[in-house]
């Protein structure tokens, strides 16, 4: 093998987090602490009370809320671009072309959220009106 470091931190990458799971399980078997709080209440740490479905579609949910703004942004930095070009063609083309990718990203932005919103409200049993 070429790459040993490698293939140490792969294995330490692996077998260090299991070593964890696997202590914090032993100590919740024997109703141990560590540092004054216990594994079994983890309530006033900051921490998310909500589930992972919540958890992932508000991440889902911050990811398509950056992407829109980049796209508009882009909107905008084209549209300045067309506005400066003073006759060169080359930059109205590029021009042209940052607003018609920046459309189509805000496009896809919005269908994501669409598609987001309606598949959670169909796991969860809710209706679309």
């Amino acid at each position: 093998m070429k790459n040993k470091n490698g293939m140490r931190f792969l294995g330490l990458a692996v077998s260090l987090p299991m070593g964890l799971l696997s202590a914090f399980d032993a100590a919740k078997a024997y109703g141990e602490t560590y540092g004054g709080w216990s594994i079994d209440d983890m309530t006033g740490y900051g921490l998310p009370d909500s589930t992972i479905t919540q958890i992932i579609i508000g991440i889902l949910s911050w990811l398509l809320a950056i992407f829109g703004v980049l796209g508009v942004v882009g909107f905008l930095v084209s549209g300045v671009m067309y506005l400066i070009s003073f006759g060169d063609d080359d930059m109205m083309k590029r021009a042209k072309n940052g607003m018609m990718y920046s459309i189509y990203g805000i496009i896809v932005g919005l269908a994501g959220l669409v598609v987001i919103r309606a598949a959670y409200t169909l796991l969860n049993g809710g209706a679309f009106f």
